[in-house]
């Protein structure tokens, strides 16, 4: 299956005492790959990668790489706000065994269209495996244009984009106008279903972790045919995709992945902050009913 298809699960980045937390990270891989995902991404922004310096992230992306140990594909989230960083990040990824590389459009910086198309095209010269580029207008302050994604769609090692603009127009404008080029991963878990039947190849999930095996069903009855089914998957899973993303991720997905023993600690790096009692409470009750916990 191409790493662009299907199910990828988004790897929180586990700490103790301050310090990312290896043998957490380790445990963690082996329960999210329990969860049927198709391929596994690590160090984006549920992986908390601008909370962690540059030799975190390589460590980060070394220990996954070495614990999935080719049992499916991993993609490296190596982005950064300027250029040389990312394809640093990209080449380290590549030289340790990563099987793709997932950068976030340059952040902070708002680039223009051209900025984007330099930062790109010299990233695509400079490593080899492919390259998923990643839309976040919500963190970055910027949207990945689906013109500005056409004209990336000639560089053969760009072979997807990540979509989190939840505007559904982006989604099959892209799919439009590269004619087929380059896949589009949904980013947004209940955008799945109907970005799927537009042509979405896939999705990138943050709650893959507790509900993979719901999510991988539900693209396994789209794919079959079986819209009844994925329709009655995807109303079952709203309910605690609503929890998960009552406060800022990887919040809420640190605590949930705590209760279910899947990582020593539900820590986090500033400005982030340990999840409100109230919501912990409603997070529990929900993981509890659906029998998580």
């Amino acid at each position: 299956m191409k790493i662009t298809h299907g199910l990828m699960g988004s790897l929180v980045t586990p700490f103790t005492n301050g310090e990312v937390d290896e043998n957490s990270l380790r445990r963690l891989i082996n329960f999210l790959l329990e969860q049927n995902v198709d391929s596994v991404s690590t160090t984006l922004p549920t992986g908390e990668f601008t909370s962690l310096n540059f030799d975190e992230m390589k460590k980060v992306i070394e220990i996954t790489v070495d614990e999935v140990n080719g049992r499916v594909p991993v993609c490296a989230g190596t982005g950064w706000s300027a250029t040389r960083e990312t394809i640093e990040l990209s080449k380290f990824a590549e030289d340790v065994g990563a099987d793709g590389v997932m950068p976030v459009v340059p952040f902070f910086v708002r680039p223009m269209d051209k900025g984007i198309l330099a930062h790109f095209n010299e990233l695509a010269e400079k490593i080899n495996i492919p390259i998923i580029v990643y839309n976040g207008p919500g963190r970055t302050g910027v949207n990945l244009k689906p013109e500005v994604v056409k004209e990336l769609s000639s560089l053969e090692n760009i072979v997807g984009v990540k979509e989190t603009d939840r505007e559904m127009s982006q989604v099959y404008k892209v799919i439009q106008m590269t004619e087929g080029k380059v896949d589009v991963m949904q980013g947004w878990e209940d955008l799945l279903l109907p970005s799927l039947a537009l042509g979405a190849t896939g999705v990138v999930s943050v709650a893959a972790s507790v509900i993979g095996k719901d999510i991988a069903e539900m693209i396994k009855a789209f794919n079959k045919g079986d819209l009844n089914k994925a329709r009655e998957i995807h109303y079952s899973i709203l309910p605690i995709l609503d929890a998960l993303f009552c406060e800022s991720n990887p919040v809420p997905l640190k605590e949930a992945l705590f209760m279910m023993g899947a990582i020593e600690s539900p820590e986090v790096r500033k400005p982030l902050m340990p999840m409100l009692e109230t919501n912990r409470e409603g997070l529990k009750n929900i993981l509890s009913e659906r029998g998580y916990i």
